[in-house]
């Protein structure tokens, strides 16, 4: 069974892109970093306690025409009172296990076990 989960953010998917893409920052050419992140996965554990959502099974992750494909992943996220829509706003991505990011037709993979991005 998948299951979903939306966040409201800036800059998710599209700057763990950036990281992943390296070089080739063409996948990022265009891409909307304010568009909600939809997040798909055998198993989406929310922990507000730690404001982190950690993610495992064929996980999915789509902004804007962009895809994050991995085995597990940990969203790190900031509440943000007063700033509308969801008010969360992601600071951290860990990926892990296959990483890959596709948007269009250009396909970038990771070239290590784990990839780490920042939000900004």
């Amino acid at each position: 069974m998948t299951r979903s989960f939306l966040l409201l953010t800036i800059g998710a998917v599209g700057t763990a892109g950036m990281m992943i893409a390296g070089a080739g920052a063409q996948v990022m050419q265009n891409h909307d970093s304010n568009a909600p992140v939809n997040f798909n996965a055998d198993r989406i554990e929310v922990q507000d306690r730690a404001d982190r959502v950690v993610v495992s099974g064929n996980v999915e992750v789509t902004q804007a025409g962009m895809t994050l494909n991995a085995a597990r992943m940990t969203v790190a996220y900031r509440n943000q009172p007063g700033s509308g829509a969801g008010g969360v706003e992601i600071d951290r991505i860990d990926a892990s296990g296959n990483v890959v990011v596709t948007k269009g037709d250009q396909t970038r993979a990771a070239m290590s076990p784990s990839t780490t991005s920042t939000a900004s």
